[in-house]
């Protein structure tokens, strides 16, 4: 049965959460681009976030994809909870497996990463303790085959992985300013740049070492009053360890292009790796983490997930000439960035 705004408050009633009669209002709740979300708040202060999973995802309806993926994102948040010091997991509050609604702990309309990214702002501590909750989840769960069948998630990390490694690099429609575009179109022709993604994406989908989230893109990312919280974990999947510090560099990249600060970036990418070696004991190769960052710095300046960072065409073609540099040169950047 699938919720909606009256429905919704009913649902709170039977589970329980909320007293029937108590008066409620209801609203979206962050982007919802795959599952419905909604914030219910109770006249007496309460609040709850509710999702639902559906076939036809929120704001891609042409798309469809396995509603198991909220069985995924609920298991992901409890096993990374009971290795989580940080608490930067989210509460779970409730969870009704058979309707696929997910009730979480309602943080508010609190700051998210990526609009902080963007100011010379310290994020030290948000980033180790991101990085942290990433590597002990890998550690936790590295050599447990057992697990595969539990984080089986193909639809959502086949359509996920199409968005970064495929549909950016081929031909498309996107809007994009005249001068991206023609450099958008001259990566097509570069076939070591294409080699080199699809080999990417190859390990990126067959590999299923370790337990990833898929998807900590610093909109993923809360920070609350004294903490952090990752949430969204509907793409998590047993997979690529390099996968999700990789995914977030690119970012941190993406910030620093933006602000015109290269040592920004250095600072920033040290309190990831700093949380990262302190929960993962075996790290991914970081040539391998530095190229998915590559392709997701590319992605997200001529892909339809295009980020406002590089929205000016200068700090764009920037974007794409350090994209294809990580790419194809990753060692270069592993010494510029000084990781060890």
């Amino acid at each position: 049965m699938a919720l909606n705004e009256d429905s919704v408050v009913d649902f709170l009633c039977q589970r329980g959460l909320l007293q029937p009669g108590t008066p409620c209002t209801t609203e979206p709740a962050g982007d919802g681009n795959i599952n419905w979300v909604r914030r219910v708040r109770a006249a007496d202060g309460r609040s709850w976030i509710i999702k639902q999973a559906r076939e036809q995802l929120e704001k891609f309806p042409q798309y469809r994809a396995d509603t198991r993926r909220i069985l995924i994102e609920a298991a992901w948040i409890r096993h990374a909870a009971t290795i989580d010091p940080d608490g930067c997991c989210p509460t779970i509050l409730d969870f009704d497996p058979e309707r696929r609604v997910l009730v979480l702990e309602d943080l508010g309309n609190c700051p998210r990463l990526d609009e902080e990214l963007l100011t010379k702002r310290d994020l030290s501590v948000a980033l180790e303790a991101t990085g942290g909750l990433l590597g002990r989840v890998h550690q936790s769960t590295r050599g447990q085959p057992a697990l595969r069948s539990t984080f089986r998630n193909d639809d959502m990390r086949d359509l996920h992985f199409a968005h970064i490694f495929e549909l950016p690099f081929g031909d498309n429609d996107f809007p994009l300013p005249q001068p991206v575009r023609d450099s958008a179109r001259a990566l097509r022709g570069h076939q070591p740049l294409q080699r080199r993604i699809a080999a990417l994406h190859d390990q990126c989908r067959t590999e299923q070492a370790v337990l990833v989230h898929a998807d900590p893109q610093p909109g993923n990312i809360l920070l609350p009053a004294g903490g952090t919280k990752l949430i969204d974990a509907e793409i998590a999947h047993m997979g690529c360890a390099a996968l999700d510090p990789g995914l977030l560099l690119g970012h941190l990249a993406l910030a620093a292009i933006a602000l015109k600060d290269e040592p920004s970036l250095r600072d920033r990418a040290s309190a990831l790796w700093r949380g990262y070696r302190a929960g993962a004991r075996e790290r991914p190769p970081w040539e391998t983490t530095v190229q998915i960052a590559g392709v997701e710095i590319l992605r997200r300046t001529i892909g339809a997930a295009r980020v406002t960072a590089v929205g000016e065409v200068t700090a764009s073609l920037t974007a794409i000439e350090t994209g294809c540099a990580w790419v194809l040169q990753p060692a270069s950047t592993i010494e510029e960035l000084g990781i060890q």
